[in-house]
């Protein structure tokens, strides 16, 4: 199962054993074993809680590649901006719709003449 999988490699990254993780995150002693053991699918709210306890994305457990806000420009270099995004270590796929707005506002304030 891709889930438990993913849950293993997240908590390998933390030093966390899974089982460990899914207890001390509330989302149950018995998660991984259930999951493993028995195909049981966990809510979203005992992943939310194990996400929230790893320090990551909901879409991280499941293996979801996450949609990233889409960049508008009106010159055409929407492309560019988010490339220079995250030359500079921003991780678009974390920004909001608005925080990307503002973003292209202000580049399209600092480049016109």
């Amino acid at each position: 199962m891709k889930v438990v999988q993913n849950i293993q490699e997240l908590c390998n990254s933390k030093g966390v054993k899974p089982t460990v993780a899914a207890r001390e995150s509330g989302a149950g002693k018995d998660l991984i074993t259930n999951m493993k053991k028995r195909g049981t699918q966990p809510s979203i709210e005992k992943i939310r809680l194990l996400a929230e306890y790893l320090g990551c994305s909901v879409s991280d457990i499941l293996g979801e590649k996450e949609k990233e806000p889409t960049i508008v420009s009106d010159d055409g270099h929407a492309a560019k901006l988010a490339q220079a995004l995250r030359d500079i270590g921003i991780d678009v796929a974390q920004l909001s719709e608005a925080d990307v707005r503002k973003i292209a506002k202000l580049a399209k304030t600092l480049f016109e003449e």
